[in-house]
């Protein structure tokens, strides 16, 4: 199994690295500072950015899963870099005349699971310091739903750095659901099982501890 990832060098990406790494799955990474990246051992390394389209066709030239893993830092300035970067996934790989698994992670308040993460989240921090990011991540669930078939989109709770538990529920009904926390270890863990049996194909679950 050939699976490239798209963010490796830090958070939710780097963990799936790590844990990929005891699979035997021949890995790409796309990263744009490869000195950046702990764990090079066995790995094939193109260094590039996601909104490059030729970068993005070479790191997933062969793939049959590919997790998108990019985050940025809170900002109020516009953010595309999730929308253009997956429409080139979607380009290069139409392109290549392949169909692998899209996993891609954005996160609670994308889509439907706004309105779930808590007064304080929902409220305040989301609309003063996210609500360009969350513009863009809908932006990128909008491509994926309309233009590919092969998708999986993850939406963790709030994020830590604990240890992975493999306690994960995975929610696809938010009635009545308010956010929980998740640790980036159990995000990845998650990941790799719906990779070995994608129980959640063309649905969005909102993953927490």
């Amino acid at each position: 199994m050939n699976m490239t990832i798209i963010g490796a060098t830090k958070g939710i990406g780097k963990e799936v690295l790590k844990q990929a790494l005891s699979k035997e799955i021949n890995i790409t990474v796309l990263v744009r500072n490869p000195s950046k990246l702990d764990l090079k051992k066995n790995v094939n390394v193109v260094a590039g950015d996601f909104k490059s389209f030729d970068s993005v066709k070479e790191a997933v030239n062969v793939a049959d899963i590919v997790v998108i893993t990019v985050g940025v830092l809170p900002t109020r300035r516009d953010v595309n870099v999730f929308s253009k970067g997956t429409r080139n996934v979607i380009s290069s790989i139409k392109e290549l005349k392949t169909s692998p698994l899209i996993i891609a992670v954005t996160g609670i308040g994308a889509g439907d699971s706004e309105g779930h993460g808590g007064f304080a989240y929902d409220k305040i921090f989301k609309p003063l310091l996210l609500n360009t990011i969350y513009k863009d991540k809908n932006r990128q669930e909008d491509i994926l739903r309309k233009e590919y078939d092969n998708w999986i989109i993850v939406r963790p709770g709030f994020l830590t750095n604990g240890n992975k538990t493999d306690n994960c529920k995975a929610l696809t009904n938010l009635k009545g659901i308010k956010a929980g926390k998740i640790s980036r270890g159990d995000v990845a863990s998650f990941i790799l099982k719906q990779v070995d049996n994608p129980t959640f194909l063309k649905q969005t679950p909102l993953i927490m501890n």
